[in-house]
């Protein structure tokens, strides 16, 4: 059964999970871009877990301001 950290789901089987750091301006954008109605965290870790092809799983996307 996959446990959840900060909402997330995190699969039994991934390398660690981590908090990955992103801009506000890149963060603005890829929600503008998503037609789903998520959570923005969802969608920020979502977007991490499947484009950015990083080891280990994304929990937490910490957006910084500009």
């Amino acid at each position: 059964m996959a446990k959840k950290i900060n909402g997330i789901e995190v699969p039994e089987i991934c390398s660690g999970y981590f908090e990955y750091k992103m801009s506000k301006t890149m963060a603005d954008a890829i929600i503008r871009s998503t037609k789903e109605k998520k959570n923005p965290q969802t969608i920020l870790c979502d977007f991490v877990n499947t484009q950015l092809g990083l080891k280990g799983y994304c929990v937490k996307v910490i957006v910084e301001i500009n």
